[in-house]
């Protein structure tokens, strides 16, 4: 069962004004956003494979905050998939996709019409939108939900960071906005279908048609890397690109189960030069800070807090063009709180083991100790730059759904937190929901005595608002 872990770094766009040293002539988006809100979404669900993949199962949130009611429909490029009603006053509702209308399915490296649109009927009303996708049944599934980028959002340059593969590929899905949209895709990693690591290549796709390019599958016991991070997209026309690791178990090695990861790809005028992560539970096993770099000679220094000697200490990398961190453990039980700054604007990412059961070990309907390492259920989340950070932002929080033979009580017991980083002059403003975040709740950043961080306990599912 995963347990999923809420980790609310979510704010973006700004403009930085970026082009590729190979890509061409892209043009990027100017666009600025300061919210996760939009009138229109595009949402493709990458392949999600192993050996408990049955039928999966494809399906998006949405949610209002407006005081008029909404219609969102929903539609692929040859069918109407439904409509969700949001009530005036706000709220959030979900629809299930039909498999057999989108053919979820697909092959590497060929075009297909698999995407998905969402947006308000009036045009005007906005909303969040989020894709979750599940296969396998409750209890034994691989699953995962990603946060979508309003379309006014997306941009014409992308790329790529997955966690190496530990025995399935890791992929990326490119969604075309528009028709007659060209794009250049510059792979950091042979491909599955042959595409050689470093050599350009061009996918012409017109509107809610995708293409996915995956890694080949790591040969048993080889030490291949497989990693798509790194690698480049430039289209003529604006696309929304989704990144994934089939089955992984990010980034603890001796995590018992694999688990399915994907996030929507922030466009280049995201990427930014500082960013805070804080160590989330007492049930993280393990957690990894990733930076993949856009430019040569980008240097990398990681002040990381030891809350058991007090001491921060810095460790610095210089990395090159579309090179990423060396996987290291970040946080763990000494090293509480990093703040990262870099010469260059970077990608950066948090992958992390939780703990299922609550951090128990598993025993069988006889009372048999049958798993001793509870540590599994990889996640991952994109860290968004402190330059793009916002002050009103909603959220969602979900119940994942109840087992036949899971007890009320086990199944109640499902917790989400909020990460929040702010100034520290902004403590007591914070506020979730419309009540005060206690002042007891942060502790300071090692790395910066004027920025501080606070996990905040979300105890209600559905939508959440956060204000400072």
């Amino acid at each position: 069962m995963k347990k999923k872990i809420a980790t609310i770094l979510l704010a973006f766009i700004a403009s930085v004004g970026m082009t590729f040293a190979q890509s061409g002539t892209c043009t990027e988006s100017t666009y600025r956003a300061n919210t996760t809100e939009g009138t229109s979404f595009l949402i493709v669900f990458p392949r999600i494979t192993g050996t408990r993949v049955t039928d999966p199962t494809l399906q998006m949130y949405v949610m209002a905050t407006a005081n008029e009611a909404v219609t969102i429909t929903v539609r692929s490029k040859n069918s109407k998939m439904g409509e969700i009603q949001i009530p005036a006053g706000g709220g959030f509702g979900s629809l299930k996709i039909d498999n057999n209308l989108l053919g979820y399915m697909f092959d590497d490296d060929l075009v297909y019409p698999r995407g998905i649109i969402a947006f308000s009927n009036d045009g005007k009303t906005p909303f969040s939108c989020y894709a979750f996708i599940q296969s396998g049944p409750l209890g034994n599934s691989a699953r995962d939900f990603a946060l979508a980028i309003p379309q006014k959002a997306l941009g014409r340059e992308y790329m790529i960071q997955t966690f190496p593969t530990d025995g399935k590929s890791t992929e990326f899905v490119i969604l075309a906005a528009e028709d007659n949209t060209t794009v250049r895709i510059i792979p950091n990693e042979v491909t599955s279908t042959g595409q050689a690591a470093g050599t350009p290549f061009v996918r012409n796709l017109n509107r809610l048609e995708s293409v996915m390019i995956a890694s080949k599958q790591k040969v048993k016991d080889s030490s291949d890397t497989l990693d798509m991070s790194g690698s480049l997209i430039c289209s003529n026309k604006p696309v929304a690109v989704f990144a994934a690791n089939e089955a992984t178990n990010i980034p603890f090695a001796e995590a018992y189960s694999w688990d399915y990861t994907f996030e929507q790809v922030p466009p280049l005028n995201t990427f930014g030069k500082r960013f805070f992560v804080a160590r989330l539970d007492s049930c993280i096993k393990n957690m990894e800070c990733c930076v993949t770099a856009l430019y040569n000679n980008t240097e990398v220094k990681e002040y990381r807090y030891n809350v058991q000697t007090g001491q921060t200490t810095t460790v610095t990398t210089t990395l090159n063009a579309y090179q990423s961190l060396a996987r290291r453990p970040c946080l763990t039980e000494k090293i509480f709180n990093i703040v990262i700054e870099t010469s260059q604007p970077v990608l950066c990412h948090t992958y992390l083991t939780s703990a299922s059961y609550n951090c128990e070990s598993i025993y069988d309907e006889n009372g048999k100790l049958i798993i001793t390492n509870t540590w599994g259920d990889p996640a991952n989340a994109m860290l968004v730059p402190w330059n793009h950070r916002v002050k009103d932002m909603t959220f969602l929080t979900n119940k994942l759904p109840k087992k036949d033979d899971e007890s009320d009580s086990y199944w109640n017991n499902q917790h989400h937190y909020v990460h929040v980083n702010v100034p520290k002059n902004e403590i007591g403003l914070l506020q979730l929901d419309g009540e005060t975040v206690s002042n007891s709740l942060f502790k300071t950043y090692g790395g910066d005595a004027n920025m501080a961080y606070a996990i905040v306990p979300v105890e209600k599912f559905g939508k959440h608002r956060l204000t400072t």
